[in-house]
């Protein structure tokens, strides 16, 4: 089998469902360059069944892994199989955020729809 073929079986862009993973963002800019007050973060989920999700977040230059903050609520349990809205305490000034999702509930599966960072800019983006 071609490496391309092995890669195309592995990964189906059609298919956004993590399963019993250990999920880790990017750092997303909430204002581009200038300090920004983040309330919240919001997350549409797709649950199938029921399951448990702890989710962390670092800002700025902190390292998710080893400085990860736990909001209040977390784990938080989403379950059914219709769309669900999570709202993540943050309640910090930042330029960037990292989220974290882990599932502890094994063999279950969730879909992360939409993450939505709301940010009010503190100071201006040219410097």
């Amino acid at each position: 089998m071609k490496k391309e073929e092995s890669l195309k079986n592995f990964f189906n862009p059609k298919t956004i469902a993590v399963i019993g993973a250990d999920v880790i963002t990017p750092k997303i800019w909430a204002a581009y360059g200038a300090k920004a007050k983040i309330p919240y973060i919001a997350l549409a989920m797709d649950p199938v069944g029921s399951e448990k999700l702890t989710i962390t977040f670092a800002i700025d230059d902190e390292n998710i892994l080893t400085e990860g903050r736990t909001p209040t609520g977390s784990p938080y349990t989403v379950s059914g199989n219709k769309h669900d809205l999570v709202i993540v305490p943050t309640k910090v000034v930042a330029e960037r955020i990292q989220i974290r999702i882990v599932n502890n509930t094994a063999d279950a599966v969730y879909s992360l729809k939409a993450v939505g960072i709301p940010g009010r800019v503190l100071t201006p983006a040219i410097r």
